[in-house]
């Protein structure tokens, strides 16, 4: 079974990953219920193409909506957050395509518990290192 990582409408899930040092500069920043642009971004498009340094890319109901040279998106709704990306990176989001997540342990009765606090810790981590899916093998 396929596990699609869901949190707010932050733009990795499903659609790129960022950098894990930007979410210790402020991890509320990727949960917004609004736009969100990305400033002065670096973007790898997983196509085989040369990174694109100086992009801004927004975000719009949890997915990329137009990505281009920064500076160059204006006018957009009063409420949309602005991120500096300098520095940053944002590419497709990764797979893990081998995880146990559910598993809490190896003796019978264990097998049977679910932690789902501990499962919601893991998927937040793989999230933070730019996991979007995962593939559960129990």
């Amino acid at each position: 079974m396929i596990i699609r990582l869901k949190l707010a409408t932050s733009f990795l899930l499903g659609t790129l990953a960022v950098s894990a040092g930007a979410f210790a500069q402020n991890e509320d920043a990727w949960l917004h219920d609004g736009q969100l642009l990305l400033n002065n971004i670096t973007v790898i498009d997983g196509l085989g193409h040369a990174p694109e340094p100086m992009r801004d890319v927004l975000v719009k109901d949890g997915r990329v909506a137009r990505i281009s040279v920064a500076g160059v998106i204006k006018n957009l709704p009063e409420g949309t957050r602005r991120i500096d990306g300098s520095g940053l990176t944002v590419l497709p989001g990764l797979i893990d395509s081998h995880v146990h997540i559910a598993n809490v342990g190896f003796k019978p009765d264990e097998i049977m518990r679910r932690d789902l606090a501990g499962m919601d810790r893991a998927l937040r981590a793989h999230l933070y290192a730019g996991v979007t899916r995962v593939l559960e093998l129990g």
